[in-house]
């Protein structure tokens, strides 16, 4: 995390007897907070045992065929390797491979653990199909006196292969709406989604510009960005002798005045 603060400066003229002039000179300032402690994927867990999984496995697969995902649990992690019902039909052994590619996973959270710096409420956007109260699995708050821009990287040690981190800054309605202010399709999702890598990958900019995905709030000066995450497994990258392991992603986000 980046963080530009600003100075207060205090020009006091005074006399005994005269009139005092107080003059507050600040330059330009910008702050970004996140209000996730970890944002948790436990293959180990039952399905039963889960207390705040991720939005997007709240999602109707019917409206979402391609982001509706079930949250990472002992039993999902079955179903993705095709394992939640006994094998059948014909099977032809041959020393040639299959062509094609292996499958690829995507998991929603098993359990957002917040920090309680602070909360977030979205209301109303301006699109009655997007008319809360709207919901995020975590959130940027972020202070500034100016325009601005907002990124997120992976730093530290890299994913293992076969493993990718997924943002989406948008907000949950229901099963069957996701918002970017207005409702935004499945076939539309991917152009927000957001693969998380050691570059930076940029989030939004300030709500005075065009497509901006973030939200004022009731403080002047002061904005929301709403975060959904996910998890993408290939399985034919994935490293076998991660069974067992696990491994910790930390995430940076940047913001800069622009």
């Amino acid at each position: 995390m980046r963080r530009l603060t600003g100075v207060l400066l205090f020009l006091l003229a005074a006399a005994f007897g005269q009139q005092s002039t107080l003059e507050v000179s600040y330059p330009e300032y910008v702050f970004i907070a996140l209000d996730t402690a970890s944002v948790n994927f436990d293959f180990t867990q039952k399905k039963s045992a889960l207390s705040r999984p991720g939005y997007l496995s709240r999602l109707d697969p019917a409206a979402y065929p391609t982001y509706a995902m079930p949250a990472a649990s002992e039993e999902g992690w079955a179903a993705c390797l095709g394992l939640g019902a006994a094998p059948s039909g014909s099977y032809q052994a041959t020393p040639q491979p299959a062509t094609g590619t292996f499958p690829s996973c995507k998991f929603a959270p098993s359990e957002v653990v917040k920090n309680g710096a602070f909360t977030v409420d979205y209301k109303k956007t301006g699109d009655s199909g997007c008319d809360g109260p709207l919901h995020s699995d975590g959130n940027l708050l972020i202070l500034s006196n100016t325009g601005w821009r907002v990124w997120a990287r992976i730093v530290g040690a890299r994913p293992p292969d076969g493993v990718t981190l997924h943002v989406l800054p948008l907000t949950y309605k229901d099963p069957s709406t996701l918002c970017a202010k207005k409702p935004v399709p499945d076939s539309r999702v991917r152009r927000y989604d957001k693969v998380l890598r050691s570059s930076r990958r940029r989030l939004s900019v300030d709500p005075s510009r065009r497509r901006s995905l973030a939200y004022y709030s009731q403080y002047q000066g002061v904005y929301a960005l709403p975060l959904l995450y996910y998890l993408e497994l290939d399985l034919g990258q994935l490293d076998p002798d991660l069974a067992g392991e696990s491994a910790t992603i930390e995430v940076e986000y940047i913001v800069r005045a622009r």
